[in-house]
């Protein structure tokens, strides 16, 4: 089942709660229990055979719906705040996030909680920013797609201080939103490559290799899916990739590097 199928099975909970209230609900629980120290000394069932493998996969399934989640509630909000559409915001949503025909009215109810919402979205980038406080990628993917979605809604230009505002609140802030507008490998009006890798135009070719190399151990999709990215987002993970490859190939050809 997809992860939207999974969250649409909820929809229950959601529809009391309200949006945050579910994410906190299928994200947060295990961030609490994982920070106790006396997590299984009270617990009978910590030494029961199988009760560790039950919990990890519990612990799996509650990051890939706290991503989904996450982008569902954010892209509403980053929609509202740049003047689309509810109808025109979840639109661009699914054609990013792969929801497909039999899930988006499901999903469509979480989105327009979000949307008609007047909360900011500070809960929700701190929840994120706990969930996946040492999986850095993850909260990078999460602004991937939200540069993405708002490309995809044609109004990159108007989200992008939403954007850059969302990014400084997970802690991940300098990422150049002009990569969306070219798409990924775009030459000439691309992004600055030197602010892709993360590295200054001054740096020598070892920081700068060092650097491409993390980037690319990071946000490889395999390492990604054991963090805990859905499926459905392997495109944006991919397309991440692509602007990393460009970047490095850029100042690789600037500088006369070898591959």
């Amino acid at each position: 089942m997809s992860i939207w199928g999974k969250l649409v099975g909820g929809m229950t909970g959601m529809m009391v709660g309200g949006p945050l209230g579910a994410m906190m609900g299928a994200s947060v629980g295990h961030l609490f229990y994982d920070r106790n120290p006396f997590r299984n000394l009270f617990n009978p069932m910590a030494f029961m055979p199988g009760w560790q493998g039950f919990v990890a996969s519990a612990k799996e399934q509650g990051r890939q719906s706290g991503f989904a989640m996450g982008v569902v509630l954010l892209s509403a909000k980053v929609a509202r705040a740049s003047g689309l559409s509810e109808a025109d915001g979840f639109a661009a949503l699914i054609r990013v996030a792969s929801i497909g025909p039999e899930e988006q009215d499901g999903v469509r109810g979480l989105y327009s909680r979000a949307w008609q919402s007047d909360n900011g979205p500070e809960t929700v980038t701190a929840v994120l920013s706990a969930l996946f406080e040492n999986s850095p990628g993850l909260l990078d993917e999460i602004l991937e797609a939200l540069g993405m979605i708002a490309a995809a809604a044609g109004r990159l230009e108007q989200a992008a201080p939403h954007l850059q505002a969302i990014a400084e609140d997970l802690g991940r802030p300098g990422r150049d939103w002009r990569q969306y507008r070219a798409g990924p490998g775009a030459k000439g009006s691309g992004p600055d490559p030197w602010q892709v890798l993360g590295v200054a135009p001054d740096s020598d070719e070892a920081a700068i290799r060092a650097a491409y190399r993390r980037l690319l151990r990071e946000t490889h999709p395999d390492t990604l899916m054991a963090q805990g990215l859905p499926e459905e987002f392997i495109a944006v993970a991919n397309r991440r990739m692509a602007d990393i490859n460009a970047a490095w190939d850029e100042i690789s050809r600037q500088r006369g590097y070898r591959r």
